[in-house]
Parts: C-alpha cells; structure tokens; sequence
C-alpha cells in the first residue's frame, strides 16, 4: 500500500468521525424558560436516544484520532 493511499483512507476516516461527532453531539440541550422567566436547559430525546448518540459521538471522536493516526503512520511508509 502506498503512502498516498494510506493518507487519503486515514483523511476518510476523519471525515466519517467528524461528521458523527457533528451530528451526534451530546452537548446541545434545548433552552427553554419556565414559569418564573428562567432558562432551564432540557436534553433532546429519551434516555435510550441520548445513550446512543453519546455512543456513536464517542465512535467519532475515536475515528478521527485513528485517522489522524494512520496519517502519519503513512508519512513512514514508501
């Protein structure tokens, strides 16, 4: 395998990670205000929904790491 082939699949699996952390990002709560005026922030979706876009975000994040990793492991390969 050759080092550009080996750089272009690593650039795909960080691509592939960025779009599932993009999209599956835990971190978004709905802001709402209640009765008295205040902001509460109320998580999207059910535990179960929340439980697996927790997962798939925490594949994402691993993606882009191996991506960022045979990267560079393609910068020793000829």
């Amino acid at each position: 395998m050759t080092s550009s082939i080996l750089a272009t699949v690593g650039l795909i699996i960080d691509i592939v990670g960025v779009v599932l952390v993009m999209k599956y990002d835990p971190g978004r709560p709905l802001a709402v205000r209640d009765s008295k005026g205040e902001e509460v922030l109320l998580p999207l979706g059910s535990s179960a929904e929340r439980k697996v876009g927790a997962r798939l975000f925490s594949w994402g994040a691993y993606l882009i790491v191996l991506g960022f990793l045979v990267q560079i492991l393609s910068q020793w390969v000829r």
